[in-house]
């Protein structure tokens, strides 16, 4: 399985010496491990490496959540979580806020919760 590092900063493969900067495609060799390691910073390609891109899923990930956390201040966003008890609703949630405000302080809160969750 390919992956490609979406983390909003450069993942530093320490043991071998390198920097995937937020964009790249995972090597081979690591990609596996990261991906188990990092579940939120990455996501999953085809074997062309070409990802479906978040517009085109769009939609689908709005119908699966119980709340768009753009609509939200980030406190917000911290007592709603709190009621979401799926992992993969709060993905989705997660992938929402990435994608549309980017906002560190929800970002972290959504994966306070996910942490929970595990």
């Amino acid at each position: 399985m390919a992956y490609r590092w979406t983390g909003s900063h450069a993942f530093r493969d320490h043991a071998n010496d390198r920097v995937i900067d937020p964009g790249e495609e995972l090597p081979d060799d690591i990609a596996e491990q990261v991906a188990d390691a990092h579940p939120h910073d990455v996501e999953e390609i085809d074997g062309e490496g070409d990802a479906e891109s978040f517009e085109e899923r769009i939609d689908t990930v709005r119908d699966a959540v119980t709340f768009d956390p753009a609509d939200h201040t980030i406190d917000e966003i911290a007592d709603l979580v709190e009621d979401v008890d799926s992992a993969e609703e709060l993905e989705g949630i997660r992938e929402l806020e990435k994608h549309e405000k980017d906002r560190s302080g929800a970002l972290d809160v959504i994966d306070e919760r996910l942490d929970e969750l595990a």
